[in-house]
């Protein structure tokens, strides 16, 4: 959640980029261009945030140390500091299902 006054974006290229920004937050590929021709009449706006507020699905270690959250991190896609994918849960099945070779154990269940 944000708090903040809205402004209508006045220029086509921050208006495409914005755009741009939030397609690609929901699907991988844009199926048609956007040219700034194309989006001329559309109206875009953006907040400036002077406060805003989330929630954190998955803290990084050092988050989870500051917030006080003393639980192992949960399973999900995990990311690094720069929003890099990490793990994903499918990793860390594999990972569980490899013979412990330290302990001489077979597949762990």
């Amino acid at each position: 959640m944000g708090n903040g006054p809205a402004k209508l974006v006045p220029s086509a290229k921050e208006k495409q980029a914005a755009l741009l920004l939030l397609i690609h937050h929901y699907v991988k590929d844009i199926p048609v261009p956007i040219t700034e021709d194309g989006i001329a009449k559309v109206p875009v706006w953006r907040i400036d945030c002077d406060k805003l507020t989330a929630k954190i699905h998955h803290p990084l270690k050092e988050w989870r140390t500051v917030l006080g959250i003393n639980e192992p991190t949960p399973h999900g896609i995990h990311y690094d500091r720069t929003g890099s994918v990490v793990k994903k849960d499918k990793q860390l099945q594999a990972e569980k299902n490899k013979p412990d070779t330290m302990a001489s154990a077979s597949i762990k269940k």
